[in-house]
């Protein structure tokens, strides 16, 4: 169960770092299986994510992505949505799986970052 413990502190999700660590690892096994077929496309996925997710870092991805893996995770009837005002697009997750607004200087990386 979600709980807001202040806009500084974050919201704190159990388990969303651990589901967000899930989708990236799915994400990349699925990549490998595309890369692995004949007619594959050479692209590549950047795994600079599920690489600092394993190392236990902070990530800022989009908010977008953090819902996909709560919904991966739970599979809920309907989508879920983060409790911040719609203009947060970008937000930092951490180990202790609190949910903080990513402030601009981490939101002009992610983007930078395809995330």
């Amino acid at each position: 169960m979600p709980r807001l413990i202040g806009q500084e502190a974050g919201l704190h999700v159990p388990g969303v770092y651990q589901a967000l660590l899930d989708l990236e690892r799915e994400r990349n096994e699925r990549d490998d299986r595309r890369r692995a077929r004949p007619d594959a496309f050479p692209g590549r996925r950047s795994r600079a994510l599920s690489e600092r997710l394993e190392a236990g870092e902070v990530v800022t991805v989009g908010r977008a992505t953090v819902e996909s893996a709560l919904w991966e995770r739970d599979r809920p009837p309907r989508p879920v949505r983060l409790p911040f005002d719609r203009a947060v697009r970008f937000v930092a997750i951490r180990a202790d799986d609190r949910i903080v607004p990513a402030a601009d200087a981490e939101r002009d990386r992610a983007a930078a970052l395809g995330r």
